[in-house]
C-alpha cells in the first residue's frame, strides 16, 4: 500500500507542479529540478505521515534528508524557490524550531517535529513556514478534539492521550509547498477587506 501510495502520490505532485507551479514559484519558472524536489519532499511527508502515526516518531534519516535537500535546492535554482532567499530561510529555520523547541520542552511535542520544523523554515522562509505551522498545529487540533470527543463516547479517553503532530505539519507542509501564496494572500485580503469595510462604514457615518 506504501509503495502504491507513492506512485500515486508521485504523478499528482508532477501534475500539481507543472500546472500550479510552486509557492512563490511560476509554472513558467519550473524546470526539471523544482519537479524532483517535489518529489523528493512528498516521498519524505508520506514517509512522516505514515511512520510518526504508527510509532509516534519520525526518524532522523527524514528530517536530515529534508534539510540537505533543502539547502542544496536553494543553490541549484539560484532564486527561483519558494523561499526568497538563503535569510529568509535561516529566519524561518530558526523561528519554527525554537517555537516548537518551546513547546516541546513541557513535552507538548517531540524533538522530531523540531527537526522537521527546521526543514520547514529552510524550504518556505520565514512567512510561509509561519503558514505551515499554523496550518498544521490547526488540523492537528481539529483531529485531536474529534479524538477527544470519540473516546469519551466510548468510555476510553484517558487524560494526556498523546496525538503524533508530524502527519499533520507534513499535510500542511504538501499543501503550502503549491498554494501557500494563494492561501497566505487570501488570508491577508481578509484583513483589507475589514479595512475597506470600516472605511465604507465611517464614510456614510454609520
Amino acid at each position: 500500500m506504501v509503495e502504491l501510495g507513492t506512485a500515486i502520490l508521485w504523478v499528482i505532485t508532477t501534475w500539481l507542479v507543472t500546472h500550479f507551479g510552486l509557492a512563490n514559484v511560476a509554472v513558467s519558472e519550473i524546470g526539471t529540478w523544482h519537479i524532483v524536489l517535489a518529489i523528493i519532499l512528498a516521498s519524505l511527508y508520506l514517509l512522516t505521515i505514515i511512520i510518526d502515526y504508527e510509532t509516534s516518531l519520525i526518524p532522523d534519516e527524514i528530517t536530515i534528508t529534508q534539510f540537505v535537500v533543502a539547502w542544496l535546492f536553494l543553490w541549484v535554482c539560484h532564486g527561483q524557490t519558494v523561499s526568497p532567499n538563503w535569510i529568509d530561510s535561516l529566519i524561518g529555520m530558526v523561528a519554527l524550531a525554537l517555537f516548537f523547541f518551546l513547546l516541546a520542552l513541557p513535552g507538548w511535542m517531540g524533538l522530531g517535529d523540531v527537526f522537521l520544523a527546521a526543514g520547514f523554515g529552510v524550504i518556505f522562509g520565514w512567512k510561509l513556514v509561519i503558514l505551515v505551522g499554523f496550518l498544521g498545529i490547526f488540523m492537528g487540533g481539529i483531529y485531536g478534539l474529534f479524538l477527544m470527543l470519540y473516546l469519551m463516547l466510548k468510555g476510553k479517553y484517558k487524560f494526556g492521550t498523546q496525538v503524533p503532530f508530524g502527519p499533520y505539519l507534513a499535510l500542511s507542509a504538501y499543501i503550502c509547498l503549491f498554494f501557500g501564496t494563494a492561501i497566505l494572500d487570501w488570508y491577508l485580503g481578509l484583513f483589507k477587506l475589514g479595512a475597506l469595510s470600516q472605511s465604507a462604514v465611517s464614510m456614510f457615518g454609520f
